[in-house]
């Protein structure tokens, strides 16, 4: 991903407000729905008019609205083998080996975005295609075939190369999406102590650099939070509990929340971590957590404190999660634009 060389810059995490009367058609693009006649007269208008908001309001590295990525076994099972259901909950399960059916799937979404930014008709910057984690994806897909933790989670991660290399391949930054490595914290049964949980996310994260391996860490972005339900968050694990973990990621940039009053102090933590040389921090400064949108003025602070840490040049505007489905759609482009509005004031004070 590109460095702030010049200025700050910005950009969100991909999932964006669904477009008026596109509710219906997003569902049924991710259970593979949709032919390529309708694509072309009705998806590809829609993520063009997201793909031309997004510049227009100032952002720099953009996404498709993530609009194919439903948490659906229709999507998945077009993307692997073993994937099945039952009448018990959870009822998406693994019920034979996990491989790849290559990349079909994966290109529509691609080919989509890339027919989009050509019909927007902006002059684009850079652009993002998000892709789950293994470690977040066995979070909706029961294991009823693999005998140990660590079989299932690296026949994922195998299954997940495919995709991974195909957005990288098309010219797009890969978002890992890996809400898993704080999640989980409060989600396993039984309660696990500090050390096996650090012990659980460590193997998703070795999983998941088996599958990134290969892919430049200049085209990898991370991302995690603490997950994007509106909530009390009082169990959420402390930063300082996963913060080396999650540096362990092949990613060049970073992205995590830092805006959410839960976690905005955290920044402290990040002052005593060392960083590997060019790493790209990109902390959310507008938060999916509140229906207020951020005064321009304290996203420009924010964006200035973390300059100090990590130097000008390093430091990218980001959201803590992704604004669609979570805030009110016009709540959460006026949350987008006033991102762009505030790293624009933080580069007068960074550069002049």
């Amino acid at each position: 991903m590109k460095n702030s060389a010049q200025r700050i810059r910005t950009s969100h995490v991909g999932r964006l407000p669904v477009p008026s009367g596109f509710e219906e058609t997003a569902l049924r693009l991710a259970r593979g729905e949709v032919g390529g006649e309708e694509v072309a007269a009705q998806v590809v208008p829609a993520v063009a008019d997201v793909v031309k908001r997004q510049v227009e309001i100032g952002l720099d590295c953009i996404g498709d609205g993530e609009y194919w990525s439903a948490l659906d076994i229709r999507w998945f099972d077009q993307q692997m083998t073993g994937l099945g259901t039952r009448p018990l909950k959870p009822d998406e399960v693994v019920n034979g080996p996990i491989k790849s059916r290559g990349t079909a799937a994966t290109q529509r979404q691609l080919d989509c975005f890339k027919a989009a930014i050509a019909r927007s008709d902006v002059a684009l910057d850079e652009a993002f295609v998000p892709a789950l984690a293994p470690g977040w994806l066995d979070h909706f897909i029961y294991n009823e075939h693999y005998s140990t933790d660590e079989e299932f989670v690296y026949a994922l991660a195998d299954a997940m190369r495919d995709k991974y290399r195909a957005i990288v391949e098309a010219g797009f930054i890969l978002q890992i999406d890996d809400p898993g490595i704080a999640t989980s914290w409060d989600m396993l049964k039984p309660e696990p102590s500090l050390a096996d949980y650090r012990k659980y996310v460590t193997l998703r994260i070795e999983a998941l650099n088996h599958a990134l391996a290969g892919i430049p860490p200049e085209k990898v972005r991370y991302h995690w939070c603490w997950g994007s339900w509106h909530g009390a968050h009082v169990n959420d694990i402390s930063l300082e509990h996963i913060i080396d973990i999650a540096l362990k990621v092949k990613a060049q940039s970073y992205s995590f929340e830092a805006a959410n009053v839960r976690h905005q102090h955290e920044i402290e933590v990040w002052k005593e971590t060392k960083l590997a040389p060019s790493t790209i921090l990109m902390p959310g400064v507008i938060s999916h957590a509140t229906n207020i949108v951020e005064h321009p003025e304290l996203i420009a602070r924010r964006l200035v404190d973390w300059a100090g840490i990590v130097g000008r040049e390093n430091v990218v505007g980001g959201a803590d999660c992704g604004m669609g489905g979570r805030v009110h759609a016009e709540i959460g482009w006026a949350k987008l634009a006033v991102l762009a509005e505030g790293a624009a004031l933080a580069t007068k004070t960074l550069w002049h």
